[in-house]
C-alpha cells in the first residue's frame, strides 16, 4: 500500500479551484473598469501635457542630408 500525502491527492482539485478563482476575479474587474478618456485642451485637441525626457536615442530634428525629401 502506497501512502501519499493530502497535497498530491488535492493538488488538482486546488489547481481547478485557482483557476476558477483567477477567472472570477478577472471577470469582475473588467465588469468594474471604467473606459479610459483621453484629455483634451480646451479646443478639442489631444492634451500633451506632462513629464516627458529626453532619454531617448531618436532625434527630434531632420537630418540635412535628406532636406525635403518624403520617405
Amino acid at each position: 500500500m502506497q501512502k501519499t500525502n493530502n497535497w498530491e491527492k488535492n493538488n488538482g482539485e486546488s489547481n481547478y479551484n485557482v483557476w476558477w478563482g483567477n477567472t472570477v476575479l478577472t471577470l469582475v474587474s473588467i465588469n468594474f473598469a471604467q473606459e479610459w478618456e483621453v484629455p483634451r485642451t480646451h479646443y478639442g485637441k489631444p492634451d500633451l501635457q506632462g513629464v516627458w525626457t529626453n532619454k531617448t536615442l531618436t532625434p527630434l530634428t531632420r537630418n540635412q542630408e535628406f532636406g525635403d525629401q518624403r520617405p
